[in-house]
C-alpha cells in the first residue's frame, strides 16, 4: 500500500498533465498582463474564496493553477498550491489525499532545495494529524516546523505553529500548559501577522480561562474576538467564536445568553457550507437544549452533528456526539440505547489510541535524523577538499625551498587524515547512542501520554459514577442511623450502592456488578438507572418482585437470547426494603446474603446462589423473600464479595465469612457512629501491605 502511495506522490511532483480547465472570462480579464506570480497568486485566491460554495471547480481551478506554475518555474507558489489543495481535502475530512499533497509538497520542496518552506508545509501537515485526533504525529509535525521557524528566524511561522501546539495541550486537556503555549505563540507577535491570526489566538486563550474556570477571564478573551473581528472578512472565525462564548455561559448556566451566540454559529457555518463548523455548532447547540430539558431539539442537531462527524471521520467529535447521545437516551429511560451509545463510545476511545502508529512516527523522526547527518557529511566533505588544495598550494611553494619540508608536510597529512578517520568513527558512535537514547526518551513519553490520556477518561467516568451513588447527606436523611464504607479497587467501582424511598418505604441496596473499573463501572450506572425505572412503577414493592423485574431488563438489554447470554453477565445484589408503617424488613438477595444481628446473636438471611442478569430463565426466576419484624437494637449488615475475599493476615490468606462475622459481632457492640471507623481500621489493620483483590463495600443499619 504505501508504495501504491508513493507512485501517486512522484506522479504528482515529476508529471505535469493535471486536468486543463479553461478559465472563466472574468478571471481571464483579472490576471490580463499580469506578471506570472500574480497570476498564479489570483487563481489560487478564486479557488479558495469558491472552496465552500462550488468544491468540484475550486479543485479543478487548483488544479490548473499547478501545470500553470510548473510549466513556469514558480516552484515556491506550486508548493503553496499544493498546500492550499491538501487544505481543501483537509476540511471535507478526506485525510489521506490531504496528506497526499503534502508529501508532494516536500518531495518537491527538497527537488529544488526550498528548505526554507519546510517549516511551512510540516505546520499544515500537523493540522491533518490533529483534525484526526492522532495528536502524537501533530506534535512531532510542529516541533519539525518551529525547528525551521528559528533557522530562519520565521516569527509568523513560530506564531502558527506555537498556535497549533497550544491546541494539541487543549485537545490533551492540559489547559494549563495550551494556555501557556497560546501565551507564547503571543510573544511573536508583530505587524506581519494578519488581524484574525491574533483574534484566533484570543478565542483559544479564552477556551483556555474557561476549561479551569476562570470564566471571568476567558469571556474577556472571547467577547473582545466579536468586537474586532469583521464578520464579512472572516465568518468562519466568528462563528467559532460564537459556539466557544456560548460554551462560557453554558458552563455559567447562562442558557438565555448562551442560546443567540449559538442561533447564529449554526447559521453562518449552514451558509458558508463548512461542514467543521456546522458539525461543532450542531453539537455545542445541542448540548445546550438537553441541559434546558428541550430534549427533542436536542437530538435533532445532535443527529445533524453525528452526519457530520461520520462524513468528515472526526473521531474526537464522534466521541462528544456518542457521550451525548448515551446521557440523552438515559435521561429519556430508553437504556437499550443508551447502552449501545456508551459501547459506541467506547470503541471510538479505543480506536483513537490504536490510530496512533508508533512505528510510522519513528520511520518519520529516522528519515529527519538521516538528512540532518548527510548534509552534515556534505559540509566535511567540503571543508575536507578546500584542506586538500591549501596543502598542494603549499607543497608547490615549499617544496622549491627543501624535499625534507615537503615529507614533513606529508606525515602530518597523514596524521590529520587518520585524526580525521578516528574521529569520524567516533562521531558516528556517539551520534548512534544519543539516538538510541532519544528513541528511548520518545517512547517512555509516548507511554506517559497514553497513561494520562487514559486515566483522564478514567477520571471523566468516575465523576459520571460518583453522580449516580447516593451522597453521604441524602443516606443520613432517610436513613440517619447507617453507615456506608464504600472502597474501588481502581478510579471506579463495580460496586454500588443504591437507595430510594417512596410512599413510606425505604429501598437500600449493595450490589456487585461483573468485574472491576470500567467494565464494572458501566454495568453498575445501568443496573442504578434500571432500578430507578423498577422503583418508580408501583406493582413492584416488594424485594423479591424488584429482583425478578431487574433480572429480566438487565436479560434484555445485555442479550435477549439465553444461548448467547454469559452465566458471568449481570450483578450480585442484596436489597431490603423498610417498609415504616408496618415496622418490618423484607431482605431478598441474588447471590449475596445480609446479616442480622440482635442480642449479641448474628443470623445469617441467605440469598438465592444465581446471580441477575444470568442464564436463568427470565419466566422461571423467582428470588425467595425475608420477612423480619423491627426491634430496637437490631442491626442489619450488607455486603460485595470484595470483603471476605480481602487477602491479608500473616499467611496472607482470605479474610473469609466466619472472620468477617466476628469482626461485625464485635463492631456491632459500638454506637453507629463508630462503626464505619472501626470496620476501616480493622480492615486495614488485616490488609496491611497486601494488594486490594476487590471492590470493597459495606453497609450497616441499626434500627431504635
Amino acid at each position: 500500500m504505501k508504495g501504491f502511495i508513493h507512485i501517486i506522490i512522484y506522479f504528482f511532483v515529476f508529471s505535469s498533465v493535471y486536468a486543463q480547465v479553461p478559465l472563466s472570462t472574468e478571471l481571464q480579464l483579472l490576471i490580463k498582463d499580469k506578471p506570472l506570480e500574480e497570476q498564479a497568486f489570483l487563481i489560487d485566491s478564486v479557488a479558495v474564496a469558491i472552496r465552500n460554495e462550488n468544491l468540484k471547480e475550486s479543485i479543478k481551478l487548483s488544479n490548473y493553477n499547478l501545470s500553470f506554475e510548473k510549466s513556469n518555474g514558480l516552484h515556491k507558489q506550486y508548493i503553496k498550491t499544493l498546500q492550499s489543495l491538501s487544505r481543501t481535502y483537509r476540511n471535507i475530512g478526506s485525510y489521506d489525499t490531504a496528506q497526499l499533497y503534502i508529501d508532494s509538497a516536500l518531495i518537491y520542496a527538497n527537488l529544488h532545495q526550498l528548505n526554507k518552506l519546510y517549516g511551512r508545509i510540516y505546520d499544515y501537515e500537523s493540522i491533518i494529524y490533529i483534525r484526526k485526533g492522532d495528536y502524537e504525529r501533530a506534535v512531532s509535525s510542529l516541533y519539525k516546523s518551529i525547528s525551521y521557524a528559528l533557522q530562519y528566524k520565521d516569527s509568523v511561522l513560530l506564531f502558527d505553529a506555537y498556535n497549533h501546539l497550544g491546541s494539541v495541550h487543549f485537545y490533551r486537556m492540559k489547559y494549563q500548559e495550551a494556555c501557556n503555549t497560546y501565551k507564547r505563540a503571543l510573544s511573536y507577535q508583530n505587524s506581519s501577522i494578519k488581524n484574525n491570526g491574533i483574534l484566533s489566538l484570543y478565542d483559544n486563550i479564552g477556551l483556555c480561562f474557561s476549561n479551569i474556570n476562570q470564566y471571568d477571564s476567558a469571556l474577556f478573551y472571547q467577547l473582545k474576538v466579536i468586537k474586532n473581528i469583521d464578520i464579512a472578512d472572516d465568518s468562519s472565525l466568528y462563528a467559532e467564536s460564537c459556539v466557544n462564548i456560548a460554551s462560557t455561559y453554558m458552563l455559567l448556566k447562562d442558557f438565555t445568553n448562551a442560546k443567540p451566540y449559538l442561533e447564529q454559529a449554526v447559521s453562518i457555518s449552514t451558509n458558508l457550507k463548512n461542514e467543521y463548523g456546522q458539525l461543532v455548532s450542531n453539537l455545542t447547540i445541542s448540548r445546550l437544549y438537553f441541559q434546558t430539558k428541550q430534549v427533542e431539539k436536542a437530538i435533532q442537531h445532535l443527529e445533524i452533528a453525528y452526519q457530520l462527524a461520520q462524513k468528515l471521520n472526526s473521531l474526537n467529535q464522534l466521541k462528544e456526539v456518542y457521550s451525548c447521545f448515551s446521557e440523552i437516551y438515559a435521561y429519556k429511560g430508553d437504556f437499550k440505547l443508551a447502552y449501545y451509545y456508551q459501547k459506541q463510545l467506547g470503541e471510538v476511545i479505543i480506536k483513537l489510541y490504536e490510530e496512533e502508529n508508533t512505528e510510522a512516527l519513528n520511520e518519520l523522526s529516522t528519515k529527519y535524523e538521516t538528512q540532518q547527518k548527510q548534509q552534515q557529511i556534505q559540509l566535511l566533505t567540503k571543508d575536507s577538499e578546500l584542506q586538500q588544495e591549501t596543502i598542494k598550494l603549499n607543497r608547490i611553494i615549499y617544496s622549491a625551498i627543501a624535499s625534507v619540508l615537503g615529507i614533513i608536510c606529508l606525515f602530518f597529512i597523514y596524521l590529520f587524515r587518520k585524526k580525521r578517520k578516528d574521529n569520524k568513527i567516533l562521531l558516528d558512535k556517539n551520534e548512534a547512542i544519543a539516538a538510541q537514547k532519544q528513541h528511548i526518551e520518545k517512547q517512555h513519553q509516548e507511554l506517559e501520554l497514553k497513561n494520562t490520556e487514559i486515566t483522564d477518561s478514567i477520571n471523566y467516568a468516575r465523576r459520571i459514577q460518583a453522580s449516580v451513588i447516593p451522597s453521604d447527606s441524602l443516606l443520613k436523611k432517610i436513613i440517619p442511623n447507617s453507615f456506608v464504607y464504600f472502597m474501588p479497587k481502581d478510579i471506579v467501582s463495580g460496586d454500588f450502592y443504591w437507595l430510594s424511598e417512596v410512599n413510606q418505604k425505604i429501598y437500600f441496596a449493595i450490589a456487585d456488578c461483573t468485574g472491576h473499573g470500567v467494565p464494572g463501572a458501566m454495568m453498575s450506572m445501568l443496573g442504578s438507572s434500571l432500578l430507578d425505572k423498577i422503583i418508580s412503577n408501583e406493582q413492584h414493592q416488594f424485594p423479591t418482585d424488584i429482583l425478578k423485574e431487574l433480572h429480566k431488563e438487565i436479560v434484555y438489554t445485555l442479550n435477549e437470547n439465553v444461548e448467547q447470554r454469559d452465566s458471568k453477565d449481570g450483578m450480585d445484589i442484596a436489597l431490603i426494603m423498610i417498609d415504616k408503617l408496618k415496622s418490618k424488613v423484607y431482605f431478598s438477595g441474588a447471590g449475596r446474603p445480609a446479616y442480622l444481628i440482635y442480642n449479641n446473636e448474628l443470623q445469617i438471611l441467605k440469598g438465592d446462589k444465581y446471580s441477575i442478569g444470568g442464564i436463568i430463565d427470565t419466566e422461571t426466576a423467582t428470588f425467595l423473600q425475608h420477612e423480619i419484624e423491627i426491634k430496637a437494637g437490631m442491626q442489619i449488615y450488607l455486603f460485595s464479595d470484595g470483603v471476605p475475599d480481602q487477602f491479608g493476615g500473616e499467611q496472607k490468606k482470605k479474610l473469609m465469612t466466619k472472620n468477617l462475622q466476628k469482626l461485625l459481632l464485635q463492631i456491632s457492640k459500638k454506637p453507629i457512629t463508630e462503626q464505619s471507623s472501626a470496620f476501616k481500621l480493622e480492615f486495614e489493620r488485616w490488609k496491611e501491605n497486601t494488594e486490594q483483590t476487590d471492590d470493597v463495600c459495606l453497609a450497616g443499619i441499626q434500627f431504635h
